[in-house]
């Protein structure tokens, strides 16, 4: 794959302002595209629209394409084939410095013998505006992202959260209309990721830019809560609407890409309309043909009924009960993330909410809702009734 960033900031020139929305606002398109990965290989065609002013998270794992993906969008890579529009008007041809775009890069990209208030200027000094508002802007987006007391200094001189946080207001400040973050938060400490997530979130939506947003953490698409694309080794698995994919995924490949702790994947069986599984001797009615399936339960869903652990509460649900053996017990904040097992489930996953100590070796019983069982065929689509 290649690199995702140049080894300094590269301006690129804004032909206007962003603006409120207006009947010429079509959102980004793609006809046909081809994308090359970078062993040459082309990535599946895509023919996709981004509305404009959206928040699209593209989450994938590494050398899923996510990268190739954004660089074509962006114009700083040609498509092998078809057609790109920014609000209806052609791109496809056009430079990267013609664009109306920002980028963020996964590196802390600065100019490193600028200080921070010379590296956030730098884009409209390219514009050839004022001193006096070059000023004005460059002290605005310095105080929303708290940079208003490191004007002087130079990145070196500054902490990883802080020199992204410059880079992030080179993008903002030039008020572009579509602008680009290639997993801008991955080289950044938990507390700083969380702290610099809400920042993203709130600046970019009051811009009213079409944002696309790179990552490999399955949490921020439900926190950002806008559009979503899945992407696995250069196939586009679904987009939509963030909420919407997460309770309806169309197939197993991306429901096991977005979600954390892990999804449970159960096999199940069907014979003459009844479908037994591996988590107990359970035989239900069902509408699918003989055959084998797959059932994802998400963890927070195995749901704990019995437990000689007294710590846990006693909470009944539809399915018929069924025990496993723990064999590790994790705090997660406000709640414990229990590892279990059976004979045929060499791993399995409940989350529950409170701090639980459950010793490794007891054994608990559980159940689940079938109404929030997924299932998937062979090939992994899902299918949405199976249920008699």
């Amino acid at each position: 794959m290649k690199n995702n960033s140049p080894g300094s900031p590269v301006d690129i020139k804004t032909t206007k302002p962003a603006t409120n929305a207006s009947k010429t606002d079509k959102g980004l398109s793609l006809t046909e595209v081809g994308i090359k990965n970078s062993a040459g290989r082309e990535m599946t065609k895509l023919s996709l629209t981004f509305p404009p002013r959206s928040f699209n998270v593209i989450l994938g794992r590494s050398n899923a394409g996510k990268t190739n993906l954004m660089r074509v969008l962006a114009g700083l890579d040609k498509p092998s084939s078809g057609r790109i529009q920014y609000d209806g008007i052609d791109v496809t041809s056009q430079s990267v410095r013609s664009r109306d775009i920002a980028m963020v890069y996964q590196e802390f990209i600065n100019y490193p013998t600028l200080t921070v208030y010379e590296n956030i200027a730098s884009p409209l000094r390219v514009k050839k505006l004022s001193k006096q508002e070059i000023k004005t802007r460059v002290e605005h987006v310095a105080n929303l992202l708290r940079l208003d007391k490191f004007l002087d200094r130079k990145p070196k001189e500054l902490s990883g959260g802080q020199q992204q946080r410059v880079s992030i207001a080179r993008a903002l400040i030039k008020e572009a209309k579509y602008i680009f973050l290639n997993e801008p938060l991955a080289n950044l400490d938990y507390k700083l990721r969380e702290e610099l997530r809400i920042e993203i979130k709130d600046l970019l939506r009051k811009q009213g830019a079409t944002v696309f947003y790179a990552t490999t953490d399955p949490i921020e698409p439900l926190f950002f809560d806008d559009y979503i694309l899945l992407m696995k080794k250069g196939t586009i698995l679904q987009y939509g609407k963030a909420r919407e994919i997460y309770k309806n995924p169309a197939n197993l490949d991306g429901m096991l890409l977005y979600h954390d702790p892990p999804v449970n994947v159960i096999t199940a069986t069907v014979k003459a309309k009844r479908l037994s599984h591996t988590l107990s001797a359970e035989k239900i009615k069902t509408t699918l043909s003989d055959g084998t399936y797959k059932l994802a339960i998400r963890a927070q869903h195995m749901t704990v009924i019995a437990s000689r652990s007294k710590s846990i509460k006693l909470i009944v649900t539809p399915s018929k009960p069924f025990s496993l053996k723990v064999t590790l017990s994790e705090v997660r904040g406000s709640q414990t993330l229990i590892h279990l097992e059976n004979k045929t489930n060499p791993t399995v996953l409940s989350l529950v909410t409170g701090v639980h100590l459950v010793n490794i070796g007891a054994t608990i019983d559980f159940c689940f809702d079938w109404d929030k069982v997924c299932c998937f065929d062979e090939t992994g689509q899902r299918i949405s009734q199976f249920l008699a």
